[in-house]
């Protein structure tokens, strides 16, 4: 029978042993079969019983292959991985755990004609495409920033208006912060977030409340303050904004009062703190914008470059916070820019690729004070770009063509997925393998590279999908290290 004396994946370092295996046989031979994914040293040992030092039967060095020998049996026996030489694994030449992932095909569209389906399977080194907003002059009234397409086909219009500001409040710890005080902060769509300070980390008992740190100093108290509405705010938690200035916090309402809308409700601390706070004050009740449909840049605070630079960075991540705008991360990165990045790499967010087939990210500006740029993304070294589409079509440029005809089987799709995928041998992500599961039309992916282990579902894109029906799991799991199979069939006497 066979039985197993080591299966591990993940081994950096020497002297990983196998659970020993109690064979009971005290003469015989057994045949051994080793398989090492990498390089290590595997020495098979075996002793009588407890009381006695393991010893020696057999050792080898492997290096990404599998070997078979014949050795003594001793009652009991262990496979131990004396060395390791992880070179490789360093630069992403080999895995011990691969990273997986997989692509299904739902149907196969009945009609005679079809809209390519696009797919990339993106080598590790593809980088995302991102836009830069350089505010260099003054923005004007009813000047403009269109996100014609957002990267996942959706748009969204903004307008910059020189007469609305936002409201604003200043919390100031002149002295200090203790344990226990608390603030209560609420925005003009009537969110409220509190917060409790504490000595210790875990002191606040109250899940409802956001834990801040007292510190040491006013400075450490209004600066915990701040990064805790800071990230809430990103969280979308509550629509205010806030910055520091020594023991001062300023509160900005990242979202404009509508018309008829009131003034957020005063800040509420407790009776007992030095922390004080003003009023909500500045702010403007309604706005008139150009057009009535675009989401409002408030300009009323000024119209130099770091002050549109933050009304504009407000305005685009409450669009995030209120669930669009939700494919890009968006940072300020300097005193004049915005940077806006795809959250997922691929040439197909360019700000140049053809919207027809692909997926932009496509920033313009009608503003002499804004400029706009786009910063290819790329897709890696060797990747996988595959066009579904009807056989005799020519692929978009850089796609190989997987041809279907109306009122084949699904099956016959996957298999020619999978023949393509197995033949990308040069796949930067390591050695790629592709299987076929024609129970549910998949292709299951296998890479030996170890960089995937940070690259996650961002390695399998897709492009377009008119007729809805891919869907995929991306890359993810490998781990870098050795691998060691050791087992053991005891043979029988004779």
């Amino acid at each position: 029978m066979v039985q197993t004396l080591l299966d591990k994946s993940g081994i950096t370092t020497a002297n990983w042993g196998g659970t020993p295996l109690r064979t009971r046989k005290r003469a015989g031979e057994a045949l051994v079969q080793t398989t090492v994914k990498g390089t290590a040293t595997v020495e098979i040992q075996g002793r009588m019983d407890e009381s006695h030092p393991w010893s020696v039967i057999d050792t080898a060095i492997q290096s990404d292959s599998t070997v078979s020998t014949r050795i003594a049996v001793f009652p009991e026996m262990r496979a131990v991985v004396t060395g390791v030489d992880t070179t490789a694994t360093a630069t992403g030449g080999v895995s011990s755990t691969p990273a997986s992932g997989s692509v299904t095909i739902s149907e196969n569209p009945s009609d005679a004609s079809t809209d390519p389906t696009l797919l990339v399977i993106l080598g590790t080194t593809a980088g995302a495409a991102y836009e830069t907003l350089q505010f260099s002059g003054v923005v004007a009234d009813e000047d403009t920033v269109q996100v014609i397409n957002d990267g996942t086909g959706q748009s969204l219009n903004f307008e910059f208006d020189t007469t609305a500001e936002p409201y604003t409040s200043d919390v100031v710890f002149s002295g200090g912060a203790v344990a226990g005080d608390t603030i209560r902060i609420s925005d003009i769509g009537k969110n409220g977030q509190a917060y409790y300070f504490s000595t210790t980390a875990g002191d606040n008992k109250d899940g409802t409340r956001t834990e801040i740190l007292v510190g040491n100093g006013t400075t450490d108290a209004a600066t915990n303050f701040q990064a805790a509405i800071q990230e809430d705010w990103l969280d979308g938690k509550i629509q205010i904004a806030a910055s520091v200035a020594g023991s001062t916090v300023t509160l900005t309402q990242a979202a404009l009062a509508d018309t008829g809308v009131s003034a957020p409700s005063a800040t509420k601390i407790n009776s007992s703190s030095s922390i004080t706070s003003t009023s909500w004050s500045d702010g403007t009740t309604g706005y008139t914008l150009a057009n009535s449909s675009y989401i409002p840049i408030g300009l009323g605070q000024g119209t130099g470059t770091t002050l549109a630079r933050d009304a504009t960075y407000r305005a685009f991540f409450n669009e995030i916070n209120q669930g669009n705008f939700t494919a890009v991360t968006i940072v300020t990165n300097s005193t004049n820019e915005i940077l806006v990045t795809m959250k997922t790499p691929g040439t197909h967010h360019n700000h140049d690729a053809d919207a027809t087939t692909a997926l932009p990210l496509d920033i313009d500006t009608a503003s002499g004070g804004l400029n706009i740029t786009g910063s290819a993304g790329t897709d890696g070294t060797d990747p996988v770009k595959l066009e579904i589409n009807d056989s005799g079509d020519t692929p978009v440029t850089g796609y190989t063509l997987i041809a279907r005809t109306a009122g084949e089987e699904v099956e016959a799709i996957i298999s020619r997925i999978t023949d393509e995928v197995t033949s990308a041998t040069d796949w930067s992500g390591g050695k790629l393998t592709a299987s076929s599961n024609y129970d549910n039309a998949t292709v299951s992916l296998l890479s030996s590279g170890t960089s995937l282990t940070g690259f996650g579902n961002s390695t399998i894109q897709v492009v377009k999908d008119p007729h809805n029906i891919v869907t995929t799991s991306g890359m993810s799991g490998g781990a870098a290290g050795v691998t060691v199979i050791c087992r053991i069939d005891v043979l029988e006497q004779t």
